[in-house]
């Protein structure tokens, strides 16, 4: 049992980490201070409790996928020719970035700070949806919101993931009155947000993930349906009844006309020609806008070059080669397949959302934008699977502990009935 000081300790974390799920698309400055509270009371509190922190088989099982992914992409930060650039930005991008997720799944195992922590965390991107709907019809600042961060395409990521979570926490009776309310508040703002922020791809990415988390609710209880089917029908009549959005969904299939789309395959075929000149590691890590520059020189086609390649797995191919985008294969095979044949087996709303998730953020919106090199973006995603996957260890854990305590059976002559029960070990 924790005493006051590891406690208080504990609280600060969570305090901290919930705190910067609300801030960082507002400042990334302060969310990284507040991240780097968290941190450091992390370290106080792994030394104190160095002989007592355990972690069960799955959450290291998850850990191990993305370790071997990160370090998948260390030699092109150390071999690529740019080693102290390569090295900074790993630190940056798996190190740092990733102590969310670390930080949650060692030191918050209280539901109370979870279910806080993701309530306020809707709160707050739900007003972070509702703003781009404010930007764009009554502010009239621009033609696409972007909420309170500056990227568009990075709300549109976070709105991918949020979605289903909304569904799943709306639908499901495991999760606690107030984060339902949360979620109702999330949910419509985020559908504001979809017609606000114009996003082919969440449209798109929203369309194949709806279905799979409400279908298993929806075949429970039919009531749900008319939740669903009320929702979708206001955002498709306000959808068809604007010709832009008509036209600007169709244009998905221009490759020709649509600058947006020629400019993304233009810069896929430069990740090809960079793979095919460094097939092994990559041109480096970090080095994808200097090596497109150089790349366009040659190409009086491409008439803008880009920080990034728009799509994770052709960046990371390009950046890291072979060696990295099998470890980014290598970590998104583990995760799906593993959440998906344990929702199978349990039906739990957990591993449903940890699936859906990945999904969204790392594979589905990941074709279009190098959405895991956005700051807040990938570090609300790395929050969201490690409260999903701690949510999911503390009610295991509560449930073998029910099981331990329940009375055996008796015999009709009083004696008890031992019975043999085995527990997972983890």
């Amino acid at each position: 049992m924790e005493n006051k000081l590891d406690s208080r300790i504990t609280w600060l974390i969570a305090f901290c980490l919930g705190a910067f799920s609300c801030v960082t698309r507002l400042s990334i400055a302060v969310g990284s201070i507040l991240q780097g509270i968290a941190v450091l009371c992390g370290v106080i509190l792994l030394w104190r409790q160095r002989n007592s922190v355990q972690l069960n088989k799955e959450t290291k099982g998850y850990m191990a996928a993305a370790g071997i992914f990160f370090l998948c992409t260390l030699p092109s930060a150390l071999f690529a020719g740019h080693a102290e650039e390569g090295l900074g930005q790993f630190l940056d991008m798996w190190v740092w970035r990733y102590m969310i997720f670390l930080l949650i799944v060692l030191f918050v195992r209280k539901r109370t700070y979870l279910t806080n922590m993701l309530f306020a965390f809707l709160l707050f991107f739900g007003a972070d949806s509702l703003l781009t709907f404010i930007q764009v019809y009554i502010l009239h600042l621009t033609d696409r919101g972007w909420g309170f961060g500056s990227n568009m395409l990075a709300i549109a990521g976070i709105m991918c993931m949020v979605l289903p979570l909304c569904f799943v926490v709306l639908f499901d009776q495991r999760f606690d009155r107030k984060l339902k309310y949360a979620s109702v508040w999330t949910m419509l703002s985020i559908f504001v947000g979809l017609l606000s922020n114009k996003s082919r791809a969440a449209w798109l990415t929203c369309l194949i993930t709806t279905p799979v988390v409400t279908g298993k609710y929806i075949r429970d209880n039919i009531k749900y349906l008319a939740v669903v089917g009320a929702i979708m029908i206001g955002f498709c009549g306000f959808f068809f009844a604007n010709p832009s959005y008509i036209s600007r969904f169709k244009s998905v299939t221009n490759t020709t006309t649509n600058t947006s789309n020629t400019d993304r395959l233009q810069m896929w075929q430069g990740c090809l020609t960079m793979y095919k000149n460094h097939p092994v590691i990559g041109v480096g890590l970090g080095r994808f806008k200097p090596e497109y520059k150089e790349y366009a020189k040659s190409h009086p086609e491409i008439v803008r070059t880009y920080s990034h390649a728009h799509n994770n797995f052709m960046h990371l191919l390009a950046e890291t080669g072979t060696i990295g985008i099998a470890g980014y294969l290598i970590f998104i095979f583990y995760s799906l397949v593993h959440s998906l044949r344990s929702w199978l087996k349990s039906k739990s709303p957990y591993d449903l959302l940890i699936f859906t998730t990945i999904l969204s953020f790392m594979c589905l919106f990941g074709q279009v934008e190098y959405i895991i090199d956005n700051s807040s973006a990938v570090r609300l995603f790395w929050f969201l699977f490690a409260i999903m996957l701690q949510m999911k260890t503390i009610e295991q854990e509560k449930n073998q502990k029910e099981e331990r305590v329940r009375p055996r059976p008796k015999r009709k002559d009083g004696s008890k009935l031992y019975v043999t029960r085995s527990h997972p070990s983890g």
